[in-house]
């Protein structure tokens, strides 16, 4: 249960994290509109895992 708890967690802030990245970087005329879409995807995968293992220390 606490893995499923800790997971969701870790999913929706690596998504908001990247919804916002997305938005600010989509409103900067230099930076290609690919970039600002693609960029987010790699970090999602490290925020989740970087959440989730800072919620398992945190619960230690």
């Amino acid at each position: 249960m606490f893995k499923n708890i800790k997971a969701i967690i870790s999913g929706i802030g690596a998504f908001l994290i990247a919804e916002w990245l997305y938005h600010v970087l989509s409103q900067d005329p230099n930076i290609n509109i690919w970039v600002a879409r693609l960029l987010p995807i790699p970090i999602i995968f490290i925020l989740f895992f970087s959440i989730e293992w800072l919620i398992e220390k945190l619960a230690k």
